[in-house]
Formats: C-alpha cells, sequence, structure tokens
C-alpha cells in the first residue's frame, strides 16, 4: 500500500511541484517486475485485452474455419449436380434433378411424379443434395 501512496503522491503532485518553482522528489526505486507481465496482469485493460486475444483464439477463430468448411463443402455439391439426385430447395421442395450443366446458373428439378410438373430454380436455391432415395429406403 505504501508504494501505491508513492507513486499516486509522484503522479499527481509532481505537475504542481514543477509548477510552483519547487525541485520535485525523486521517484524512488521500484521493485516491481514491469514490463509486458505487468501489462497483461497487473492493469485491468491489459487483461481485458488478454481475454479478448484468448476469445478470438478459441472461439472465433475456430467457428470462422468451420463456416468455410461447410460452404465449401456445399460449393462443392452444387458444382457437382448430375442427373437424378434428389434435392431439397431453399423453401423446403423436394425433386429430382432433371437438367444440371456446369456453366448454367440453374437447374431444372421435377417435383411431382404423377404430373410430371417440373421447375427451374437457382442452383445457390439448393439447400441439399439428398444421398439415396427415401422410397427405397429400408423402413
Amino acid at each position: 500500500m505504501n508504494e501505491f501512496l508513492q507513486k499516486t503522491f509522484i503522479v499527481f503532485y509532481m505537475p504542481l511541484a514543477q509548477q510552483s518553482g519547487t525541485p520535485a522528489p525523486a521517484a524512488p526505486p521500484s521493485n516491481s517486475p514491469g514490463g509486458i507481465t505487468e501489462f497483461l496482469f497487473g492493469s485491468p485493460i491489459g487483461f481485458m485485452v488478454l481475454s479478448l486475444a484468448m476469445l478470438y483464439l478459441m472461439v472465433i477463430l475456430p467457428q470462422q474455419r468451420s463456416v468455410k468448411k461447410q460452404q465449401n463443402e456445399m460449393a462443392q455439391l452444387l458444382k457437382n449436380l448430375k442427373k437424378n439426385d434428389r434435392v431439397v430447395t431453399s423453401s423446403g421442395i423436394h425433386g429430382v434433378v432433371l437438367a444440371a450443366s456446369a456453366d448454367v446458373p440453374t437447374v431444372t428439378i421435377r417435383i411431382d411424379d404423377a404430373t410430371n410438373a417440373k421447375m427451374t430454380l437457382n442452383r445457390e436455391a439448393i439447400t441439399m443434395v439428398m444421398k439415396e432415395d427415401p422410397k427405397s429406403a429400408p423402413s
């Protein structure tokens, strides 16, 4: 506590002493380690910087990597669409791909087998490619 009072005295009263013309007292020698350790663990701002860095490294960075991986996987699925793939659109419509070309941004799907209803939509509207036909899957 004594060291804190000395530092406080020096910080607040040295400018007043210099203005009045009297010589300022010499600063006492400090036994504190100082440096980066003192900044990170000894001050609230340093602790906040350290906490934010840990948050970024442990939460935000892995989440960004995961999202990027999912985006790349989805882009690959959309790029590799072929005839007879079962797909689900962003609006929940299930269908079977009838025509999909790599150089065309649209895909034609059949949405009803009985009436042979077709729909043309953008590749980005497809959110899922089904692995197997639900009719042939065992129940």
